[in-house]
């Protein structure tokens, strides 16, 4: 807390000691997510409680009033809340590639898969598996489209695919033959945006494109897809996409 108004309110925060920081909203909260311990802030800087993970290379992801630890290429992870005594531990059938939460809990896995390249899983906030898309690409990245479909992004001229929980194949398939799509994200107005090596793209809720950005001639070395502004870095100064 930077203004006068937090001076009695628990800040400045003094981090425990680690190796490594990350720090995340989780609605009106704080989760900071060390090397060995998962911490939880209220908003006036109180610790509200604290887990060991015990996972050598932490990630975490985050949606709702949930958090999920876990660590790529692992077939594990934890389930917290600011608000539990506890945590939940779901084992996966393949080892994890990525993990994505809806706002309501329910998780989406990327891992690996026997007979196909990768699998897309998507569980219940109880572990309850829902929904299974198996594909001989690479997925990267995923994100929800409310509670009932999802969004995944492939290291393939496939490009992606929008599914609905309640049917069996994609609504809409995404082709690019020569843009690499590396991120995906959902914004607050409801549309998507995917972050290629060779551009920007967006995409309404059916899967429609409904914009584009080329930035091929300058190359990507840096981006940040994570808020209704994107930031791309290029050799050249910073653009930045509304």
């Amino acid at each position: 807390g930077l203004s006068d108004e937090m001076e009695n309110k628990g800040f400045p925060i003094s981090l425990p000691s680690a190796n490594t920081y990350q720090m995340e909203p989780i609605g009106n909260h704080l989760a900071l997510l060390t090397d060995s311990r998962l911490y939880f802030y209220n908003g006036d800087g109180k610790l509200l409680s604290s887990f060991q993970h015990g996972i050598t290379s932490p990630s975490i992801a985050i949606g709702g009033d949930k958090v999920v630890v876990y660590e790529s290429n692992s077939t594990q992870l934890e389930i917290f809340s600011p608000n539990s005594s506890k945590s939940t531990v779901l084992k996966t059938d393949s080892s994890i590639l990525s993990v994505t939460l809806s706002d309501e809990g329910k998780i989406c896995v990327i891992q690996s898969a026997q007979r196909y390249v990768s699998e897309l899983v998507v569980y219940d906030g109880a572990g309850e598996e829902l929904f299974r898309w198996s594909s001989q690409n690479i997925m990267v990245d995923a994100c929800f489209i409310g509670e009932d479909r999802i969004a995944a992004i492939c290291l393939s001229t496939t490009g992606g695919y929008f599914y609905s929980l309640h049917e069996k194949e994609p609504y809409s398939t995404l082709s690019y033959s020569e843009n690499m799509l590396l991120s995906l994200d959902i914004k607050s107005d409801g549309s998507l945006v995917a972050i290629g090596d060779q551009g920007a793209l967006s995409f309404n809720s059916q899967g429609e494109q409904i914009g584009s950005w080329e930035y091929s001639e300058e190359g990507l070395s840096y981006f940040d897809n994570t808020g209704d502004v994107e930031i791309i870095q290029n050799i050249k100064p910073t653009k930045f996409f509304f």
